[in-house]
């Protein structure tokens, strides 16, 4: 890939954007939010690739995915008035089929518009191993932990506010310091706490904390570790038996992938 043609990709997603949303909803915190987000995953897309030693073609098609890999969010909000897949679409699906449709990236060799395409698709699915070319592997993995890297960056920059106001959230969560067992107990279990037990502030914070189990990548517990968010996040808990057992297996887990 040719920096000309990243910068063609550029514009049509800046096209795409000024198409899809009047001026009005441009400046709605959700679109800010997904806009600068969008940004930021970019930023980590260059970081990982170059601690990976990646040759700057696959940089290109990595910073690519992370263009591209939230652009159905904004048609996402304008149907369905939220970013919330659960109450609407599969935003990855929905990324994936505009830009397939879009014909953008017929100019790239079929094997790099594959990965682009496969990236975008799987971005936020788990299961993604078995559905994907052998050769989109790496680049999912990338966007997955350049994805996390800007939610933990959120979750470092809000940690001592409360949730209510994320334009990220979109949930309205109790603040009365209760933890659902069920989010609790997935923590314990050292995995990624589901979304539909997150009814307080604690419990989008024990999701935050969750992001470290599905990380793909060495480099990026490196960068978790260097900005001390998981301390943080640790440090906002109750002090309370159960929390603390669980805090300790997430604490060996952590220092077992940064040792």
């Amino acid at each position: 890939m040719n920096s000309q043609f990243a910068a063609d990709i550029n514009d049509w997603f800046n096209s795409h954007v000024d198409t899809i949303l009047p001026d009005t909803v441009r400046t709605f915190p959700e679109i800010e939010s997904k806009l600068e987000h969008i940004k930021n995953v970019i930023s980590y897309c260059r970081i990982l690739g170059k601690n990976l030693d990646w040759s700057e073609n696959n940089i290109q098609i990595a910073e690519t995915i992370g263009l591209l890999h939230d652009v159905g969010r904004f048609t996402q909000f304008i149907k369905y008035h939220t970013i919330i897949d659960a109450d609407s679409v599969n935003h990855a699906k929905l990324a994936f089929s505009i830009v397939n449709k879009s014909g953008i990236l017929a100019p790239l060799p079929f094997p790099d518009r594959t990965i682009i395409l496969e990236g975008i698709r799987y971005h936020n699915d788990k299961k993604f191993g078995n559905k994907v070319h052998p050769e989109s592997l790496p680049f999912i993995k990338l966007i997955r932990d350049a994805d996390k890297l800007d939610k933990l960056r959120v979750a470092k920059v809000a940690v001592q506010e409360h949730l209510n106001n994320s334009p990220n959230l979109q949930l309205t969560l109790f603040t009365d310091g209760t933890v659902n067992p069920k989010a609790l107990s997935q923590l314990k279990r050292c995995q990624t706490v589901s979304k539909k037990y997150i009814r307080s502030e604690l419990d989008f914070r024990l999701l935050q904390l969750s992001l470290i189990f599905d990380i793909q990548y060495a480099v990026t517990y490196r960068i978790i570790a260097e900005s001390n968010i998981v301390g943080q996040l640790i440090a906002i808990l109750p002090d309370e038996k159960e929390i603390r057992k669980t805090v300790n297996k997430v604490t060996k887990f952590f220092n077992e992938k940064i040792s």
